[in-house]
């Protein structure tokens, strides 16, 4: 996969809490952009894919939109601050 050199404005107390969270992974800033937005189109096309079921078959039940999320917690990784609360492989 080829890649593109790319500028971005970010808020100062943002990037910083991006680095330290990068450096908690031991990973790039530039990996840990590419993995934040891999999950945001992630989560569109889940809501998406959501939408075109429910318009399908009706809406879904409490038990599988519990399903849905579940399933899609086992790939996610919840950061807060500099500390990782959650990731794919299991409560850091």
């Amino acid at each position: 996969m080829s890649t593109e050199k790319v500028s971005i404005s970010v808020e100062a107390e943002l990037l910083a809490r991006v680095k330290a969270a990068a450096a908690e992974r031991e990973m790039s800033v530039s990996t840990w952009f590419t993995q934040a937005a891999e999950a945001q189109i992630r989560q569109i096309y889940l809501q998406l894919a959501i939408e075109a079921d429910e318009k399908e078959f009706g809406p879904m039940s409490e038990e599988e939109v519990a399903r849905i999320i579940a399933e899609s917690r086992k790939t996610s990784i919840i950061v807060n601050g500099n500390q990782i609360i959650r990731s794919d492989q299991g409560v850091a």
